[in-house]
């Protein structure tokens, strides 16, 4: 149980900080059309999905490479 805790945590965290990154290219993508950069509609759902699609893949991948690992860990308690 506790290697299938530590995969579920380690798999959030990395989730987590993926869609950070996707949502912050988003932000981005905003500022750019703010500043004057022509990105219609079309334009920024063609951008987005690709981001969605490819960030999507990224986890599939990573968590698919976390069932074939066994995770422990060591703890070193010195007083």
């Amino acid at each position: 149980m506790e290697n299938e805790a530590l995969k579920d945590i380690t798999l959030f965290q990395i989730k987590r900080k993926i869609t950070n990154i996707y949502k912050n290219f988003f932000f981005i993508l905003e500022d750019l059309g703010d500043s004057g950069y022509n990105i219609n509609d079309e334009t920024y759902q063609k951008i987005r999905k690709r981001v969605l699609d490819n960030a999507n893949d990224a986890f599939r991948e990573i968590e698919e490479s976390f069932t074939k690992l066994n995770i422990t860990l060591k703890w070193n308690l010195k007083n």
